[in-house]
């Protein structure tokens, strides 16, 4: 070693350096891979929060009573009982637009997703939900208006 010019040691110091973004590029990745899990699980907790109070709504004697009406006959809510019901009604298909928006973003859990596709499917096929999509759906995002409107339906029963 005593005899080693400055050139080999500026290769043995770059040659170290290398070794060190290597290891600083894995810590990286590392970091990221924490993050990222995080992230979703913030989403996921997020989502739970919403539907949770979403559906919470729908225990408000007024509003699920406007659902029932709506239900059976539609055309015969008046204008204070649709903005009731749109009112329930906005909160939960939000709540799936932002869902689909985190999922598009990898932010949420595949299998998460998949049982909200779930719920949805079902949600959206009843015809209360159906009128609401028909005069409101131009609200939403345009990538999320047709999922929705591609989104296949299962059946919905209260």
């Amino acid at each position: 070693m005593k005899n080693l010019k400055l050139s080999d040691w500026a290769s043995i110091a770059e040659i170290i350096g290398a070794i060190a973004v290597v290891v600083s590029l894995l810590y990286l990745a590392a970091q990221i891979n924490g993050q990222t899990q995080e992230a979703r699980a913030a989403a996921m907790h997020e989502f739970m929060v919403g539907w949770r109070e979403s559906t919470a709504a729908f225990t408000d004697r007024e509003l699920s009573e406007t659902f029932v009406k709506a239900s059976s006959n539609f055309e015969s809510l008046t204008k204070s009982d649709r903005l009731i019901l749109f009112g329930g009604l906005h909160g939960l298909i939000r709540l799936f637009e932002e869902a689909f928006l985190q999922y598009k973003q990898k932010r949420l859990d595949p299998g998460l997703w998949d049982a909200i596709n779930r719920q949805y499917s079902s949600l959206l096929s009843d015809p209360v939900y159906k009128r609401y999509w028909e005069m409101r759906g131009d609200w939403y995002h345009q990538e999320f208006r047709q999922y929705v409107d591609d989104m296949g339906r299962t059946a919905y029963q209260l």
